[in-house]
């Protein structure tokens, strides 16, 4: 997974230096930073569960590519922090999650005043998990442990995630933007050595960014 990783970032690096030297051609690169309000859907869950959000942030480096008059890809590599937190009763578990993913977007770009477009779109991505944290609260006594990543009897997570990505926002002329988006995981990140009364749980998150395209 780490060379995987690894390949990834060299492959976004070396992009990014091509997009530069064809912005005469327009391919163009960004930079994104914003907050996650990040929880866990959960398929079987239990009567008298709260599940609530949780506040992370993201990172975001694209690629800005033309595909026509109004359309755009937009590869890039993206640090997202997610998680979710569940209640029953007195009890309460909190899952804070770092992901490395690959998002695929494709954009419509439309003018929406003289110096600004409006943008939406949406596409795949892969996540790949960095690192986590459990926090357990029982009775006012808390305890906290590093997530564990794989389907070993001792994981709580798959250690990867593929969903789909959908997004809105505004471009202005100047390069700064502002956006929110969607994350729905589709992948069970449930390890598969749960028993069947564990829920299967599927990442989401609501986001809003704020960033500038060079």
């Amino acid at each position: 997974m780490k060379k995987i990783l690894l390949i990834f970032i060299a492959s976004f690096i070396c992009g990014s230096a091509f997009a530069q030297s064809k912005t005469e051609k327009g391919i163009d690169y960004g930079i994104k930073a914003g907050i996650n309000l990040a929880k866990y859907h959960l398929s079987n869950e239990a009567a008298g569960t709260e599940t609530k959000n949780i506040t992370n942030f993201q990172l975001t480096g694209y690629l800005n590519a033309p595909l026509g008059s109004y359309f755009y890809f937009q590869p890039g590599l993206s640090l997202q922090g997610k998680g979710g937190k569940n209640r029953i009763a007195t009890n309460e578990q909190k899952q804070n999650t770092m992901w490395m993913e690959i998002p695929l977007n494709l954009l419509v770009k439309l003018p929406a005043a003289p110096k600004a477009h409006i943008f939406v779109g949406g596409g795949p991505y892969l996540g790949l998990a960095l690192s986590g944290k459990n926090k357990l609260t029982t009775n006012g006594q808390t305890t906290e442990s590093d997530v564990n990543f794989g389907n070993a009897v001792s994981d709580n997570l798959k250690g990867s995630d593929f969903g789909f990505n959908l997004m809105a926002g505004i471009q202005m002329d100047s390069g700064l933007n502002l956006g929110i988006g969607h994350g729905i995981g589709v992948k069970n990140i449930t390890p598969n050595n749960a028993n069947a009364v564990v829920s299967d749980i599927y990442s989401r998150v609501l986001s809003f960014s704020v960033g500038f395209q060079f």
